[in-house]
């Protein structure tokens, strides 16, 4: 595991200067965001929502690999699955997408070994 990063009492630091991604690696946590490979999935039959994702992701420094519809367009928020190997980056993608006003309605660590991702964001209404 990556050693964590010293950083200055909370108090000095404003959260969006705590927050704000640094190439990719989040300051609190180390986590190098490139290194987590995401699908994008529209479940909220709108046109276009997934594509804002993808732009979102990719501004934080996530490796978006494919961006797709979702089996139906039921789903409500946000619903992540992500690789139990993986595990260490569900807080942090939770973090990012609450910071850009989503709502994490769903976390799982169950995505299956052999999905092409890491991690697979669907995007609800």
């Amino acid at each position: 595991s990556m050693p964590l990063l010293a950083v200055s009492p909370a108090s000095e630091i404003s959260p969006l200067e705590l927050y704000e991604p640094t190439l990719g690696i989040d300051k609190t946590t180390g986590l190098d965001r490139k290194n987590l490979r995401v699908v994008i999935e529209n479940g909220s039959g709108k046109f276009g929502k997934g594509s804002q994702m993808v732009n979102i992701l990719r501004d934080f420094g996530y490796t978006v690999i494919k961006l797709a519809n979702a089996d139906n367009s039921d789903y409500e928020g946000i619903t992540i699955k992500i690789k139990k190997e993986m595990i260490d980056y569900e807080k942090l993608l939770a973090r990012d997408l609450n910071l850009a006003s989503y709502t994490v309605a769903t976390i799982s660590a169950d995505l299956l070994e052999t999905e092409p991702a890491d991690a697979v964001v669907i995007v609800g209404d």
